[in-house]
């Protein structure tokens, strides 16, 4: 078979590989984002040769997935993507200064999750022709690896390459929630594109140049990018200050408690140390004549002055009405020696 094909860019190939094992990180993307091409379990890819003369077979996208803006404007392309032709992305500047503002808010799901584009064949539905492709970080660093790799290199070669087998899941994040992983592995010989050179033939001519398709957004685009961001802050300023207003309602809430726990606290303290002097009173109540009748002339006592002739209150009480200002038989009123002392007696 002979086909004209672009060469992969080995140099960028190599600076990517040493990059990636350096960080040894999954590139800052967003490991486990979904896409409709993929399904559950084992999928067989074939990668096609590099798209243009540049030699590469990724397409590096940034991409904003979960703005809180309604179904229609959730998704919008990240400026960052394209750095030589925009200093910044204003949703990420937003976001940028929402975290500034209030650190304990969590923005990861909003912020640009990249991914990475490439073309492939799937060798369980081959009819389906070249189709474009998602890939998480991860699955992009472990390709390249590979290709760097001096004993597998070029693994899209249409004669000697590799098929590779991403498997799709899901496993627990550090948070204990499910999310989904995908583990590439290779289909472990060398084998040809395809025996037909047709399919060969055809499946190349249906390559497209991937910096051509991800252009830079247009100027409409990037008004609505702007707009979405206008309107991020907003969401997100309203639902600090409706946070901070619950905030505030519920330290008046609380410490309208501790006031009443305070309240109760004191009048159950207070009624403690008033219990003595509460039981002698009752003492002495319970003591008092109740009637006329119960009291004993013989045993009323000298302070009276002499007044022999004990009559009820207005109120009711039993005592004195004449000469005394207090009912001395009764024990709330004033004691028998402050009414003859008062009196001059």
């Amino acid at each position: 078979m002979r086909f004209k094909v672009h060469a992969l860019n080995m140099d960028a190939v190599k600076e990517d590989a040493e990059d990636i094992r350096q960080n040894q990180s999954s590139g800052g993307g967003k490991d486990g984002a979904d896409f409709y091409d993929w399904k559950d379990g084992d999928n067989n890819l074939r990668f096609m040769p590099p798209y243009n003369a540049r030699g590469f077979i990724f397409k590096k996208k940034m991409t904003h997935f979960e703005l809180p803006l309604g179904d229609d404007d959730r998704i919008h392309d990240c400026l960052n993507t394209w750095p030589s032709k925009f200093d910044s992305c204003p949703i990420c500047d937003v976001l940028e200064r929402l975290m500034v503002k209030h650190p304990d808010m969590d923005l990861r799901r909003q912020s640009a999750a990249t991914n990475w584009y490439a073309q492939c064949i799937d060798r369980d539905e081959e009819e389906k022709g070249v189709q474009i492709t998602r890939f998480t970080p991860k699955v992009r660093n472990w390709v390249t690896l590979q290709i760097d790799n001096p004993k597998i290199g070029d693994i899209t070669d249409i004669e000697r390459g590799f098929d590779v087998c991403v498997n799709k899941g899901t496993k627990k994040n550090k948070r204990g929630r499910k999310q989904v992983e995908y583990v590439p592995g290779f289909i472990p010989e060398r084998c040809s594109m395809s025996d037909d050179d047709d399919d060969v033939g055809k499946w190349l001519d249906q390559i497209i140049d991937l910096d051509k398709y991800y252009a830079a957004p247009t100027d409409e685009n990037i008004a609505r990018i702007e707009r979405a961001a206008d309107r991020l802050y907003e969401v997100y300023r309203n639902k600090s200050d409706s946070k901070d207003e619950e905030e505030a309602s519920r330290a008046r809430a609380r410490r309208r408690v501790a006031e009443e726990k305070y309240d109760e606290r004191e009048t159950k303290s207070e009624a403690r140390r008033d219990e003595p002097a509460r039981r002698e009173r009752k003492k002495k109540s319970d003591e008092a004549p109740n009637t006329i009748d119960d009291i004993d002339p013989d045993s009323v006592p000298e302070c009276h002055a002499g007044v022999s002739n004990p009559e009820p209150h207005d109120d009711g009480s039993i005592g004195f009405s004449t000469d005394l200002e207090k009912c001395l038989l009764c024990p709330e009123e004033m004691s028998c020696m402050g009414a003859k002392k008062k009196k001059g007696l």
